[in-house]
Order: C-alpha cells, then structure tokens, then sequence
C-alpha cells in the first residue's frame, strides 16, 4: 500500500486529536507505519511525547502500551537491550491494567526478543504468561504464542514438539482467515438493493 499517504493521514488525525486516547491511536498508528517505512526516529521522538505526557503518565494501561510500543520500535532497530529494558518498565504496569490482550502482547514481544537474545527458558515462561491472559482458543495472539514455542523447541532441538507447536499455530490462522472471510462474504450487498 501507499505508507506515505496512510502516514499523513493518521499524522492528520494526530494533529486534530481530542484527549489523550485519540492522540495515543494516531500515535500508534503512525508508530506501525513507521515501522514499516523504517523511520524509527520519527516514531521514538513520537512516543517520547506522549509517555512524558502528565495524563498517559496516570494510565497504567497506556502506559504499558506506550513502553511494548517503544520496546517494539527498538526491537525493530536490533537494539535488543534497550528493548527488553522498555517491554521491562511496560511490564510494571501490568497489574494496573485490565487489557488482558495488551499484557498477553506484551509477554509476546519480551519473549521473541529473549529468544533471540539467548533466554530461552525466561521466553518459555513468558509465552506461558501470555497465555493465561488468551480468553479465547481462536485469538490470534495464540498464534503467535505457538509460532514462538515452535522456535523455542526447535533450538532445543525437539522437533516432534516444534512441529506440534507449528501445526497448533496454523490451525488458528486458518480459522481466523475463515471467519474473516466469512465476514467478507457477508458483508456484500445484493445488487438487487443498488
């Protein structure tokens, strides 16, 4: 797709946010953008903003979002140590959250990043982490979370269970991309109602 034209947009949006959640969407938003152009600059001078702002700074949940994003961001940049020292100071807002999806992300990132960094038992116990917080089978942070333990077994050396991991990880995205396309399919008007 066009990332500049979707960038200015979402800046756009920035510019015109109301409140501190509209501003942390467009942030996010332009941060995934970003990271897809590699303008890593732009998106830490971004959530540099935002996680020194008084509000966000109150919002336990925000703030745990805005440290996996910059931890992400740096993870993006191979900077692994500066990573997991943000996933670690989003992970001290962990009980002040309810968002059980963004904890369960969050556990996910630290992992991917240990794992490369050489941790691999302290990834297992993330990924198990991430997974207590899953409420359901189909949500697509399971895959991820099955992708992961492929990896892990996998340097164990455990294939059998690398594969089992693998298959659990496929299986969910095929049901996500059934229902997706499901809700496609039904989303289509007839032609009668043009």
């Amino acid at each position: 797709g066009n990332y500049e034209k979707a960038k200015l947009l979402y800046t756009d949006a920035l510019n015109s946010a109301y409140g501190i959640d509209e501003k942390w969407n467009s942030i996010d938003k332009i941060v995934d953008v970003n990271i897809l152009i590699g303008d890593n600059k732009n998106s830490l001078q971004l959530l540099d903003q935002i996680i020194n702002d008084e509000i966000a700074q109150r919002d336990s949940t925000m703030m745990m979002h805005i440290n996996n994003k910059i931890g992400y961001v740096y993870y993006c940049m191979k900077d692994y140590v500066r990573s997991i020292k943000y996933y670690l100071k989003g992970k001290n807002y962990i009980k002040g959250s309810a968002d059980r999806k963004g904890k369960a992300e969050l556990y996910v990132n630290m992992a991917r990043t240990l794992i490369i960094a050489g941790d691999v038992r302290e990834a297992e116990n993330l990924l198990n982490l991430a997974k207590e917080q899953c409420i359901s089978e189909s949500d697509d942070i399971l895959a991820n979370i099955y992708k992961l333990n492929s990896n892990i077994f996998e340097l164990y050396g455990d294939y059998k269970k690398a594969f089992s991991y693998q298959a659990k990880q496929l299986e969910i995205e095929q049901q996500l991309w059934n229902s997706e396309r499901l809700e496609l399919l039904g989303s289509k008007k007839s032609w009668a109602n043009y």
